[in-house]
């Protein structure tokens, strides 16, 4: 029962931290590019 519960709250971490990177990278995906080019 723990442990079902321990799993449940990793998955909905790992789920919101996937969430907030797909909304990062979609907000600041020019932003992003624009870095990228000038490192290279």
């Amino acid at each position: 029962m723990d442990h079902a519960k321990e799993g449940h709250r990793k998955m909905n971490i790992q789920h919101h931290i996937k969430i907030s990177y797909m909304y990062e990278c979609a907000r600041g995906g020019k932003n992003w590019l624009r870095t990228k080019i000038s490192v290279v």
